[in-house]
């Protein structure tokens, strides 16, 4: 896997969050930003198939909680989103949370609370997914029950 930059969970040492600086902020390269988000897609899906992989006996609920978090950047636009299984574990789905202008001089400063929200935004969510996380641990070792018919290899067909 790869891409600009990657946010690695320190407990698990699972991929949380990817980064795509696609142009910079003078000129788009269109087909170069269509790349990156292809490739941040795609990065993010792989992400979630490993780790799915390695929980197959884990409560789907549990696993559909799950999000790995993207952010792509184009010119002085940052966009915010996440990547998820389906409910019912057939396709992914991925989707825009926030999106922000950076300000790249003083007269643009009043942009920089979106880019502050955002920043509140994934903080909150890596926040979140230590919670799922946790739960995910404990379904695995089997300190928390999870019966046949819930499980990611019943519900995804594995």
């Amino acid at each position: 896997m790869y891409g600009d930059a990657v946010g690695i969970d320190s407990n698990s040492r699972v991929e949380r969050v990817m980064m795509e600086a696609s142009s910079g902020h003078l000129a788009e390269d269109v087909p170069h930003s269509q790349d990156d988000t292809l490739k941040l897609i795609e990065n993010t899906v792989i992400t979630l198939q490993n780790e799915i992989g390695d929980n197959k006996d884990v409560s789907f609920a549990t696993m559909s909680r799950r999000n790995v978090l993207g952010i792509q950047t184009i010119k002085n636009k940052m966009t915010l989103t996440y990547t998820c299984v389906s409910p019912d574990g057939d396709f992914w789905e991925v989707y825009e949370i926030r999106n922000a202008q950076i300000p790249l001089n003083w007269r643009d400063i009043g942009h920089a609370l979106k880019v502050l929200e955002m920043l509140a935004t994934v903080y909150l969510e890596l926040y979140h997914q230590e919670t799922v996380s946790q739960q995910l641990r404990r379904e695995k070792s089997g300190i928390v029950a999870v019966g046949e018919e819930e499980t990611v290899r019943s519900r995804m067909g594995m």
